[in-house]
């Protein structure tokens, strides 16, 4: 994924905002800057192993409803892709997408919203980073950019009835501001 052809692929997602969005991010940087510091990391598997294996050790962390750890251990896997070559650009997106649910899940809502800004992004033809963003703002109490994200999740989507009935939330919640 890091080859020299594709290490200054840049990217932006076109929501409204002042931080909602990634805009001509070196992708490298990004998620070097997603890492958590060493002295902020403790109890916590070693950047070591492959991607797929620290992948897996943190959804087992998020189902077991070990959200701090998850957090934690979805920051070590995106550090770790950052230094390899041939990762899927699918996989990382999911592991941005993943801590975004984690930081929801943890009321962290501004980093929720910055993963999953992270998440469209890499995949923007992927409905759920588009409403892991929606829901972010949502919680941020910004309906209506939280519109601008689910009619990007419908254009993923078409005529899902779930997105139908928060982009309608949203509508409502922005109308009522």
């Amino acid at each position: 994924f890091f080859s020299s052809r594709r290490r200054h692929t840049r990217f932006s997602l076109g929501l409204v905002g002042s931080e909602m969005c990634i805009r001509d991010r070196d992708y490298a940087a990004l998620v070097r800057r997603q890492a958590p510091a060493p002295s902020d990391v403790t109890d916590a598997p070693p950047v070591s192993g492959d991607v797929a294996s620290l992948k897996s050790y943190a959804d087992g962390e998020f189902r077991a409803k070990r959200l701090p750890e998850a957090v934690t251990a979805y920051t070590r896997c995106i550090a770790r892709c950052a230094d390899e070559d041939d990762v899927d650009p699918q996989t990382v997106a999911a592991l941005f997408s993943n801590r975004a649910a984690a930081c929801m899940a943890l009321s962290a809502f501004g980093d929720a919203l910055r993963d999953g800004c992270a998440a469209a992004a890499l995949r923007p033809d992927w409905v759920k980073g588009h409403v892991r963003v929606a829901l972010a703002l949502r919680a941020l109490n910004l309906p209506r950019e939280a519109i601008a994200a689910y009619h990007s999740a419908l254009r993923c989507k078409p005529g899902d009835s779930d997105l139908n009935l928060g982009l309608c939330d949203a509508v409502q919640e922005a109308s009522s501001k």
